[in-house]
């Protein structure tokens, strides 16, 4: 999401709840904040994301820049969740968590459109690209989606607060998983997502087991 009144864009990093921070805060402060996928209101009509998300951050390069981290190891699972349809139909049949990211990092039995999202994809810049844009960025403000379930809000609001903005009262993720999502992990998952996310767990403060 963006708002122009308060110059500040929201990273949307996929499966790191993003979105229903979204549809809250634009419920709420709809009149000054565009939601990231509303084309009728975004600039060529296009959403928020990829090539067209860095374009909008190169040019309004000077907004204040936020965005949701997740623990590696939780967006694993939801990310190895979410593609059991797709490899049901594509044939592949249901894998270990393991398994599913050793598959994609060699790009082995996976369905077609299946790839490895990291969180830091979205945070920093690489080689000074961004989504095949010549930008040279990193998102400093990074809120933990773990803090926001708990009902810690001070960070985000903090945020909005430096800016004039209005906080929020609440965050709910409708689609939390419960505290039983670690079974999926033994020691082939373990030392997968740790090497795959690498990165995301450096950038996002997260501990490795």
């Amino acid at each position: 999401m963006i708002s122009h009144e308060f110059s500040f864009i929201m990273v949307p990093v996929p499966f790191n709840g993003s979105e229903f921070l979204e549809e809250d805060y634009v419920k709420r402060n709809h009149e000054f904040v565009i939601a990231s996928t509303d084309t009728k209101k975004l600039a060529q009509e296009l959403p928020l994301e990829g090539k067209q998300l860095a374009k909008t951050i190169k040019q309004f390069y000077d907004y204040e820049l936020f965005a949701i981290v997740k623990s590696p190891y939780l967006r694993a699972v939801e990310m190895w969740l979410e593609a059991q349809t797709k490899l049901r139909k594509s044939g592949v049949g249901r894998l270990t968590l393991g398994n599913y990211y050793e598959n994609l990092l060699n790009n082995w039995k996976c369905a077609p459109d299946d790839s490895i999202i990291t969180q830091v994809d979205y945070l920093k810049s690489k080689n000074g690209q961004y989504f095949e844009v010549d930008l040279d960025i990193e998102i400093d403000t990074l809120v933990k989606y773990e803090f926001l379930v708990d009902g810690h809000l001070e960070e985000l609001n903090g945020f909005f607060d430096k800016l004039g903005a209005p906080g929020i009262p609440f965050y709910h993720d409708p689609t939390k998983l419960d505290d039983s999502w670690d079974k999926h992990y033994d020691k082939h998952a373990i030392e997968m997502v740790n090497y795959i996310f690498e990165e995301d767990f450096e950038l996002g403060g997260y501990r490795k087991l």
